[in-house]
């Protein structure tokens, strides 16, 4: 593992499965923290338990992006600020 995201928090749409599914894993792989979001709960559960099967931090969010409440809600409990006027630390991915 290269850690070369180690102390960043990676906010991931579409976490259940398929590109968001690898984004995570990938992301995770490289030290960051994943907020998986996605609209099917079972399958962004496993992409979680998968994370920290292999060591990683990662919580899952319920998340429509089609529902600007429910990408503004993820998004701040991820802790990104809605504006970074300092270097970013977190990431934001929506697939």
């Amino acid at each position: 593992m290269a850690e070369r995201l180690k102390g960043k928090v990676a906010l991931v749409t579409g976490a259940g499965s398929g590109i968001g599914r690898a984004v995570a894993l990938l992301f995770a792989r490289e030290g960051a923290g994943v907020v998986a979001g996605d609209i099917n709960a079972q399958s962004n559960a496993e992409t979680v338990h998968t994370i920290e099967e292999h060591g990683g931090r990662a919580f899952a969010v319920s998340l429509n992006v089609t529902i600007a409440q429910e990408v503004e809600a993820s998004r701040a409990s991820s802790g990104i600020p809605a504006t970074q006027p300092t270097p970013p630390r977190k990431l934001l991915v929506s697939t």
